[in-house]
């Protein structure tokens, strides 16, 4: 326990203490966690493995560790991956309205007049889809 947990999650160093770590892992990562805790008590280091922590705020920030254990002792360090996270995640994002809007804009190449109107609309319901899907996941990823 250091200063840098108090400040990355924003609970005082008492609050912090006063729960097992676990309890503020995401749900989503228990399993992985407790899988990596395991390969530690086994007494393997672990050089690379991430996962989320509640903050006081009810937001989550994504951690990177590197950790070894020695006897009885785990040595374990950690850093900050939270704006790498978001940004691979609206990179793909973009990537994904970019294909959809090459996959669109291929549609319009050889279609005829009188089925320009129908395709105007289907194209813009698949852009309104994406965006509505976008969304949900963007929520779920703070959630």
């Amino acid at each position: 326990m250091n200063p840098a947990w108090e400040r990355i999650l924003g609970y005082t160093r008492e609050e912090l203490m006063t729960k097992r770590f676990l309890d503020f892992v995401h749900p989503d990562d228990l399993d992985s966690t407790r899988k990596t805790i395991g390969t530690l008590a086994s007494q393997h280091q672990v050089t690379f493995f991430e996962n989320r922590y509640l903050c006081r705020d009810g937001t989550y920030r994504w951690l990177q560790w590197s950790a070894a254990p020695t006897g009885n002792l785990i040595y374990a360090a950690a850093r900050n991956v939270t704006e790498h996270k978001l940004a691979e995640v609206a990179l793909g994002e973009r990537l994904r309205f970019e294909q959809l809007l090459s996959v669109l804009s291929a549609r319009f190449v050889n279609i005829s007049i009188d089925r320009m109107d129908a395709e105007i609309d289907r194209a813009l319901k698949q852009i309104l889809e994406f965006f509505k899907s976008r969304a949900m996941r963007v929520a779920s990823d703070i959630a």
